[in-house]
């Protein structure tokens, strides 16, 4: 036992159990009986309201009690470890405490009309730093690649002809910066690895990951991106500057940057701080990441909208539009004028990263069909053998590159390789071209569309330019940016267009899993453009007097064509994808063959695997609850008698401080039902039985009436002898009248928010918030709203139970806490006989956290719920269970 439980049991005398031996044994078999579920498997906040016990002639797993509808007495189903207690679950849907439905909601016409206007304020400010953040990682990049470029190829080359020098400054240098990039994430902040949209699909679904919103990943994820994209690794910048701005929309509507030690308590903020708007407005930033990254506020609204469609409806669509025009046009200006234009030249016309001023559209024939058609199956394949690929390069990564200098040692080989090739192919396959010849659609325009110099001068003299150096030792995004427009078709042989394809792809597959912060979207656009451009050269050789196909706009069309393609075959978010292309492009004749392309590239790459972005949340084992239901014979055959929980840990109404610290010190709910005070409750249960332990041979038990009685007659206490946890095990939660979170007990005991005892001594030492002569006050929301989200840390709510295990006086664990002004009164409630599809429903569509489960007949709580639960491989092994027994 730990040296503060310890002081607890020694500052009051009814605590004082270590003292005597057998007693000691008796209290640690309680705590370790209650934490069974917590030490084997499932124990997280989430699991959130039960204890977890043996009992005899059964076998009760660690997941739970899992019966069969017939036989609940005689044995019970055994459901399988899972990897999903390593999550905390979210509860969208607000509480209507009393607290809440006083202050957590605007109340006048005038309120309410100014809280609709403050939505759109936020929306602007976060498009606007979502914009500059966007900004900052592109020009970071672009200091990058000047100490790269300009002085292996002007320095190195031009001026020393040091072929070895290059090659080593180059190719050291890269992996220098990768390496601050991993660093960044290995010591700083682990949330920032990757693209950042998988766990911010799962927390919009309703899962939460600590710090993934917090300023310590907000700077990994700038400075991590910035270094892996300006390092030559296959990565780009939409993604991270997606996950940048979810975690600017997230803190600027809560007025929270704990990193900075900001916490506005701005009374408007007060109905902000929920988890709901919390969500909402990390979905606002997350499309208006996109949007600024792309330069496409049609693109990010689509995105958003595929990224929360679990709750996403009309008003978020137009706020969501408006963060991303901002984020668009604060990212394109700015741009722009860093480029030596003026604010008085600049044209909307030209908003978009990937447009070419005065560029030319092709306008698609009807023999043009078969070779879209072609592309959107290309895509699909590839982008499903992509993603299937990269689950077993995940899977073998996590078996053998676990610790840290694994991680730093497999970033500094790939990058290594990669920026060995990128220098190689240009010097051994590359041919120098007049500069004349490398134009973007159309040759007369003098504006360059590339986000990026172009760096394709290598082993080439001043006027001329290396082919394939434009192909592989560019930036991505130039790349990208060069398939897209380029108007000479003889600089792109098919060679060359099978090279790059094989190039991107191969090193996409070690990139993607790279234990930094990196990218996927251009990538797999950059893959797609390399196909468009090989089937558009496939049509000008199928037709080769057909009209249009040969020249260079079509070529340059079906690129944009072939990138929604892969793209959504391999992320399998084909709107977002289309539109934001179509936007970013303003390529408009292509959009009907675009979206027909992707549309296929999605369903050809069901066939071999889910999306990228779905594969990584499914190897997460995150309790993820999809939008649709994959087996529908499994969640409607099993029911909430199968799956819940009946061990709960319940609470008093006005519970006794020392009773509650026990309970939070014990059991690991995030969650606890409220029972009234004439009901029995699981918290004073285990208090009165630890008391009652020093001065009785025998245990406390339940009588029939419910009342807890000294049996001196009983036999002597054994840590064998079972009959109290059967006495806890069999007594439903009869009265419950609400339900409080973890957290609100937490700010509670926090703020002192108790009142003293009659029988207390008076010498007790009064607190802000106690009072013996009056009522408690409620506690203001602008303090209660203090125990989210920063309560919710591990290491917070242990110095906050340390206090009261410290040693405070026995008056302080006698006083009483009132929770029905905190409580939730109108939990969830569900019969037993609902189906695992009503259960999925409530948490995905209702945003519950818990759901309660009910007697059919009497109406007593019997069980509780949670979305681990009902996750398709515990239903499973229920229904094998229930079918053996049957048989």
């Amino acid at each position: 036992m730990s040296s503060a439980t310890e002081d607890i049991l020694e500052a009051t005398p009814e605590f004082r159990l270590l003292q005597v031996s057998s007693l000691s044994n008796i209290y640690h078999y309680v705590r370790s009986s209650i934490q069974t579920s917590h030490s084997n498997t499932i124990s997280d906040n989430d699991q959130s309201t039960f204890v977890s016990v043996e009992i005899p002639r059964t076998s009760i797993s660690s997941v739970g009690s899992y019966q069969t509808e017939e036989h609940y007495n005689d044995s019970e189903l055994v459901a399988p470890p899972r990897r999903t207690d390593v999550y905390n679950c979210v509860e969208f849907h607000t509480p209507a405490s009393l607290v809440n439905v006083r202050w957590a909601f605007p109340r006048s016409p005038l309120e309410q009309q100014l809280f609709s206007a403050l939505h759109l304020i936020l929306a602007a400010l976060t498009g606007i730093l979502v914009g500059l953040s966007a900004l900052g990682i592109e020009q970071g990049v672009r200091l990058i690649y000047m100490a790269i470029y300009k002085v292996t190829q002007e320095e190195l080359i031009e001026k020393r002809d040091s072929f070895w020098g290059a090659l080593v400054y180059f190719v050291g240098f890269s992996c220098c910066i990768s390496l601050v990039a991993v660093c960044l994430v290995v010591f700083l902040s682990p949330e920032a690895v990757g693209s950042g949209i998988p766990p911010l699909k799962g927390y919009i679904n309703g899962i939460q990951s600590q710090q993934l919103l917090s300023f310590r990943t907000f700077v990994a994820k700038l400075f991590g991106n910035m270094c892996v994209v300006g390092s030559g690794l296959i990565s780009g910048s939409v993604a991270p500057v997606s996950h940048l701005g979810a975690i600017i929309g997230a803190g600027l509507s809560q007025g929270v940057f704990a990193g900075l030690h900001i916490r506005l308590n701005w009374k408007w903020f007060r109905f902000y701080r929920t988890e709901a708007w919390k969500r909402d407005f990390a979905s606002i930033g997350l499309g208006a990441g996109f949007a600024a990254a792309l330069e496409a506020p049609l693109g990010g609204m689509f995105f958003s909208i595929e990224m929360s469609n679990a709750h996403w409806h009309y008003r978020l669509a137009w706020i969501a539009l408006l963060g991303g025009i901002l984020a668009t046009f604060t990212m394109g200006t700015l741009t722009r004028l860093s480029r030596g234009n003026t604010l008085i030249i600049l044209e909307f016309a030209e908003y978009g990263s990937l447009v070419s001023a005065g560029m030319q559209v092709y306008t698609f024939m009807m023999h043009t069909l078969p070779f879209v058609l072609l592309l959107g199956v290309l895509g699909g394949c590839l982008g499903g053998i992509a993603v299937a690929l990269l689950k077993q390069l995940t899977l073998w990564r996590r078996r053998y590159i676990q610790k840290n200098y694994h991680k730093i040692l497999e970033m500094l080989i790939v990058n290594l390789v990669i920026n060995i090739f990128r220098f190689l192919l240009p010097y051994w396959g590359g041919e120098c071209h007049s500069l004349s010849q490398f134009v973007i659609i159309p040759e007369n325009t003098l504006q360059q569309s590339s986000k990026y110099r172009d760096y394709s001068r290598l082993f080439c003299s001043r006027g001329q330019f290396n082919d394939w150096a434009a192909l592989v030792y560019n930036p991505i995004e130039t790349v990208l940016d060069y398939l897209f427009h380029s108007s000479d078709t003889d600089l792109l042989p098919v060679g060359g267009l099978f090279v790059g394809i094989v190039y991107y792809y191969v090193f996409l597959l070690f990139s993607a899993g790279l234990y930094a912060p990196v990218g996927v979207f251009i990538p797999s656009f950059t893959i797609g453009g390399f196909l468009g451009r090989l089937v558009g050269k496939l049509a000008s050789y199928a037709y080769p007097n057909g009209s249009g196909l040969d020249s260079s706009i079509v070529q340059a069309s079906f690129a944009v064509i072939g990138s929604a393609a892969f793209g959504s075959g391999f992320l399998r978010v084909p709107m977002t994808i289309s539109l934001g292309l179509l936007d970013a492009t303003q390529d408009i004749r292509a959009a009907f063959c675009s979206l027909t392309a992707s549309v296929i590239a999605r369903s050809v790459g069901e066939l071999f695997s889910e999306g990228f972005f779905d594969s990584q949340v499914n190897l997460s084992a995150m309790p993820f609850l999809d939008a649709t239901i994959t087996d529908p014979h499994l969640f409607y055959s099993v029911r909430a008698r199968d799956v819940m929980q009946r061990q709960m840990a319940t609470i008093h109404v006005k519970p006794k401080v020392g009773d509650v610290v026990l309970l939070l010190q014990t059991v690991e709910h995030g969650a606890f039902p409220v029972v009234a005070s004439s009901e029995i409750a699981t918290t004073p249960y285990i208090a009165e039985y630890a008391r009652s332990s020093k001065s009785s041979d025998g245990p406390s038990v339940q009588n029939e009436q419910g009342s807890i009685s000294n049996n001196n007659n009983n036999h002597t206490i054994h840590p064998e002898n079972n009959d109290w946890r059967q006495q806890i095990r069999r007594q439903p939660a009869r009265g419950v009248i609400g339900i409080i979170s973890r957290h609100i007990l937490l700010q509670l005991l926090k703020t002192r928010h108790y009142s003293l005892s009659e029988d207390s001594p008076s010498t007790m030492t009064a607190t802000p918030h106690s009072s013996r002569a009056s009522p408690l006050q409620w506690l203001p929301l602008s303090q209660l709203d203090e125990a989210w989200p920063n309560i919710t840390d591990k290491d917070a709510e242990r110095e906050i139970l340390e206090h009261y295990l410290g040693g405070v006086p026995s008056s302080v664990l006698h006083s009483t806490l009132d929770l029905e002004p905190y409580m939730n009164p109108n939990p969830f409630i569900v019969s037993e006989w609902s189906t695992a599809a009503d259960l999925r429903a409530g948490f995905r569509q209702m945003g519950a956290r818990h759901i309660l489960v009910a007697s059919s007949g009497t109406g007593v709580i019997d069980g509780i719920c949670t979305r681990k639960d009902i996750m398709p491989c515990v239903l499973r092994e229920i229904a094998q269970q229930k079918r053996r027994r049957n048989d």
